[in-house]
């Protein structure tokens, strides 16, 4: 059995495009507030736009690998503990089942020493009369 969870590679991915979305809006956004007379479809601008916001993603993106990396540990993590918890399981159940099988025993023996002790019983009851 493994962690029960699915992997999050794809959100991550997905948080990255959102990212560099985020960025170019970011940008676009600064031009329009302060520069408004600046077209920000122009062919220049549209450049500028899509350089800074790669060179800003590039600059923060391996936030990104850590957070993958981080997954991956505790994902191999998790997976050890419940291997290590499964073993666990699996020596209590033969504890469980020698128990058994003692009590068993015990009670077979148990039997055994009513037994003689009616035998018992029955001859002194017979040696009495």
């Amino acid at each position: 059995m493994s962690l029960d969870y699915g992997y999050t590679c794809s959100i991550i991915d997905d948080n990255e495009k959102d990212l560099k979305a985020e960025i170019e809006s970011a940008l676009i956004n600064i031009i329009n507030e302060f520069c408004p007379y600046v077209d920000e479809t122009d062919k220049q601008v549209v450049m500028e736009i899509n350089n800074r916001t790669e060179r800003l993603y590039d600059t923060i993106s391996y936030l990104f690998e850590n957070v993958r990396r981080t997954n991956e540990e505790m994902r191999e993590q998790a997976n050890r503990q419940i291997s290590e918890l499964e073993n666990k399981i699996d020596e209590y159940k033969e504890d469980i089942s020698d128990l058994e099988k003692n009590v068993n025993n015990i009670e077979q023996q148990l039997n055994k020493y009513e037994d003689d002790i009616r035998l018992l019983e029955m001859e002194l009851s017979g040696k009495e009369c």
